[in-house]
């Protein structure tokens, strides 16, 4: 019985604990934004405080076309993932392969910037790999 609780804990001798989903310095962050300029700002204090908490980490925003341009300047994220509304639509090629697109990256936390469910970026958010 101790052999068998030296191999399960032993394991990882000298790595860190980490919890699933915490935000760490080298961790991948997607924040997904809705096409709600409302949700955008009510967010964007949090964007802030994750990028001022974790400067190193990157900080990419799925964003749609119309908000593009407030995202872009404002130095919060790494990069700017552009979407078009009519792209989320399950059936459209578009959608497929933004989430192909969104698995290839792996992002370790995925934030949803929505006050009411989103299922189809919610997908994205699991896509993502986070």
């Amino acid at each position: 019985m101790l052999d068998i609780l030296k191999t399960l804990f032993g394991r990882h001798k000298g790595a860190a604990f980490r919890v699933p989903g915490a935000i760490m310095s080298d961790s991948r962050i997607l924040a997904i934004a809705t096409t709600s300029l409302a949700d955008l700002v009510f967010h964007a204090p949090l964007l802030g405080a994750i990028r001022r908490r974790w400067p190193e980490a990157p900080l990419d925003v799925l964003v749609p076309q119309d908000l593009a341009s407030l995202v872009v300047p404002s130095g919060l994220a790494r990069e700017a993932i552009v979407y078009a509304p009519k792209q989320l639509a399950t059936w459209r090629p578009a959608y497929a392969s933004l989430l192909k697109g969104l698995g290839k990256t792996g992002y370790d936390v995925a934030l949803m910037m929505s006050l009411t469910p989103q299922p189809l970026l919610e997908a994205a958010a699991l896509a993502s790999g986070a």
